[in-house]
């Protein structure tokens, strides 16, 4: 980790303390759409703005009036009944993933259904879906535009691999054909060299999302790991003690990815007997996310690089922090601050969707980092509760 890694690490684990103890009662996403009326439904979108849905799903909480129970709700997308996506809260509330939305409008109706008891309004929300891969309102994306997936690594291995064919008209990067080992001849930065077998070109960028599993070694590295069988950990694992108190193995369960063009990641903690990186076990997440910005200059056009050091902070993860992270939200990849906060919404509303909403969100990060979070803090509410500008 370099200095300026280790100091942000530092930084936040020391201004994330202050938040530390009993969860303050703040909703991670702004209120969208009606809630807690009393005597009609309320619907709303805990993941976005109901107008900014991104990559076909939503998170959504629905609330009931009086005298109607559960099992008389029905939840319907378009003509698609989706009231089996819905599970009863202990608040009484219902929340549910709703997914296959279309691109554009889409139309989210609540009623009640049965002749017993009161009949409430039924009550309808646009949900308005754009593509994961951008834009909902920075505008056009810029064209050329560098893919980087492939030169993305940690510790000898790709963290991501070549981009996905998007055209045969010679726009963006080529990809080369690959043998049965993912293998293809590369330069130093990843990309294809002359004797690669070309099969077309990346204008979009956009790869597979990777998940998998990584555990902090005694010598402080992050490795590998490529199964996490608590009978048959690596000799050199790390123990780490969460904010619950909690002594376990330190292994971190990282995606990886991209949303609107630019390489995302989440990591967190995750317990031994998760027999699944994608069917995800939050036990030992401590409900708290923290969004880790990046400074520095650049002008735009191309993906951007990954920093691991930005993206596991050792001192966060193993006390139970989620952290996410992007391309798009590191200034040495471009100064768009539109771009840059429409990216951080993607990212925390995938999040939100995979995880649920946490009990705060902090942003951290120095220069470009903190400039970020008072532009984003002032332009998108909710999106952070607190901001760390480390040195502005």
């Amino acid at each position: 980790m370099d200095r300026r890694c280790a100091g942000l690490a530092t930084a936040v684990a020391v201004g994330v303390s202050s938040l530390i103890g009993p969860s303050p009662a703040v909703d991670a996403a702004p209120a969208h759409g009606d809630r807690d009326r009393g005597h009609g439904f309320g619907i709303e979108v805990l993941s976005s703005h109901p107008d900014q849905v991104s990559g076909g799903d939503a998170l959504v909480r629905v609330t009931l009036p009086r005298g109607v129970d559960a099992e008389r709700v029905q939840v319907t997308v378009g003509s698609t009944d989706v009231t089996g996506a819905f599970d009863e809260q202990d608040d009484g509330s219902l929340v549910g993933l709703v997914d296959s939305l279309v691109e554009g409008a889409n139309t989210l109706t609540v009623e009640a259904t049965g002749r017993r008891g009161p009949r409430p309004r039924t009550e309808r929300l646009t949900l308005t879906n754009h593509p994961i891969s951008g834009p909902i309102f920075s505008g056009e994306q810029q064209q050329p535009f560098v893919c980087s997936t492939a030169r993305a690594r940690h510790d000898g291995r790709p963290l991501l691999g070549q981009p996905h064919v998007d055209n045969q008209d010679g726009i963006g990067i080529p990809v080369a054909a690959e043998g049965p080992d993912g293998s293809y001849p590369q330069d130093g930065r990843g990309y294809p060299t002359a004797e690669a077998t070309i099969v077309g070109w990346s204008k979009g960028c956009a790869t597979d999302t990777r998940h998998g599993y990584v555990y902090r070694a005694t010598d402080g590295q992050f490795r590998w790991l490529d199964d996490p069988d608590p009978a048959d950990l690596p000799a050199d694992i790390a123990t780490t003690t969460t904010l619950d108190g909690e002594t376990v193995p330190f292994v971190v369960r990282w995606e990886r990815g991209t949303i609107n063009r630019f390489i995302y990641s989440v990591a967190m903690l995750a317990p031994v007997t998760e027999a699944d990186p994608t069917q995800p076990d939050d036990s030992l997440w401590n409900r708290r996310l923290v969004y880790s910005f990046q400074g520095g200059v650049g002008i735009g056009h191309h993906q951007g690089t990954t920093s691991t050091g930005a993206m596991l902070p050792p001192d966060l993860l193993g006390r139970g922090y989620g952290v996410v992270w992007s391309s798009g939200t590191r200034t040495s990849t471009h100064y768009d601050l539109q771009v840059g906060g429409e990216t951080a919404l993607m990212v925390k509303e995938h999040f939100v969707e995979d995880h649920g909403v946490p009990d705060y969100t902090v942003g951290v990060g120095g220069s470009g980092g903190a400039i970020q979070q008072y532009v984003y803090a002032q332009n998108h509410p909710g999106l952070i509760d607190a901001a760390i500008a480390q040195y502005s």
